[in-house]
């Protein structure tokens, strides 16, 4: 075999492990990225006797309160995204769907940077709105 046929062959080889390597940093790099995915926030629910928009109103007032920042907010189509931009930052959506026997299931979820919120760290938040729900029922009556 003569020295630029040797060359040659080197030159192959190189190149084929080179995309080898490149194969396999890709795939390790597809993995890590499904890894890493937290997947969906768990809801924490709530049925309550008021209306959607009852319900989408004292929960914009109890988030402004706590420093949110409105980001999104449809009272007819009962969605409310809302953002707080302390370390490292909070997102929280809360939805109220009607029931049709009077009532609303109400819906909270977040994330607390990429991670999802754990649904008893929203407990206090749902127990307020709840509060500020029920002490607007006998006003109405």
């Amino acid at each position: 075999m003569s020295l630029d046929q040797k060359a040659k062959n080197r030159g192959s080889r190189h190149r084929v492990r080179s995309c080898w390597l490149l194969i396999a940093i890709m795939v390790m790099a597809g993995i890590a990225g499904c890894a890493s995915y937290p997947g969906p926030p768990e809801a924490r629910d709530a049925v309550v006797d008021a209306s959607p928009r009852q319900v989408m109103a004292e929960g914009l007032t109890v988030l402004i309160e706590r420093g949110f920042v409105i980001r999104h907010a449809d009272l007819d189509l009962g969605r409310l995204d809302a953002m707080l931009a302390t370390w490292p930052g909070y997102r929280l959506r809360l939805d109220a769907l009607a029931n049709g026997d009077g009532a609303t299931r109400l819906s909270i979820s977040g994330y607390r940077g990429r991670q999802p919120l754990a649904p008893e760290s929203l407990e206090t938040l749902l127990a307020d709105l709840l509060r500020r729900l029920q002490a607007q029922q006998p006003a109405e009556r």
